[in-house]
């Protein structure tokens, strides 16, 4: 593919940033969703920020770390996915797609049942994984956007995030849009990080049609 749109959530948006400021001559524009800076400030504020959103969930992850550790959950997590307490990763890596999901709007999960070892083995691989990249600010540094918005010059963007999002901060995709000249942001009312709420998949969809029917994301 020589020339294309690329869209990315999350994650995926971290990624789509930084493709395209690296091969902007690749890129006829950007949706970015639910906007993830892979800031330290970024993961201190999910893991250690939304304590009030529900204590009960919180403390699934809180209660496994040492009481001195309990307060800077953003480095002791990673720090124990990435080490050798084996025993420990497998019920931290249940609580942190817990509190995940319970920031998303779910409900607070029973964890005290038995799963397939297959399930728990595959979870702790994921999270692992999620560790590395947190722990080394997902080799991009903290400032690493604000190049990257700037070098698009005059690329067609769009930023899409829910005015709810309690795992991304909108002011992520705020802070972009204000660097990134010919971006434009819609922030969807009452919608939190999940792609598919209707609101969200709403907006997504009208964005992806305008820019196919002409070229660009303005009204």
């Amino acid at each position: 593919i020589e020339r294309w749109l690329v869209l990315g959530g999350s994650w995926g948006a971290t990624l789509a940033l930084a493709y395209a400021a690296a091969h902007p001559q690749a890129c006829i524009g950007l949706v970015l969703r639910g906007m993830f800076l892979g800031r330290h400030a970024d993961v201190r504020e999910f893991f250690d920020g939304h304590r009030a959103v529900s204590p009960v969930a919180h403390e699934l992850i809180a209660e496994l770390a040492p009481s001195a550790q309990r307060g800077h959950l953003a480095q002791w997590a990673p720090g124990v996915m990435l080490g050798e307490d084996t025993a420990l990763q497998a019920p931290l890596a249940r609580a942190w797609q817990a509190w995940e999901a319970v920031l998303d709007g779910g409900p607070v999960p029973d964890l005290t049942g038995d799963e397939h070892p297959e399930t728990v083995s595959a979870r702790v691989d994921k999270y692992r994984v999620q560790a590395h990249y947190l722990a080394h600010a997902c080799f991009l540094g903290d400032d690493w956007w604000v190049a990257a918005a700037r070098a698009l010059g005059e690329m067609p963007v769009a930023l899409i995030h829910g005015t709810d999002d309690r795992i991304c901060a909108i002011d992520s995709s705020r802070r972009v849009h204000a660097e990134c000249a010919a971006s434009v942001l819609h922030e969807v009312p009452g919608c939190r990080h999940n792609p598919f709420e209707a609101r969200m998949l709403a907006t997504i969809r009208s964005m992806t049609d305008r820019f196919a029917e002409r070229g660009h994301f303005n009204d």
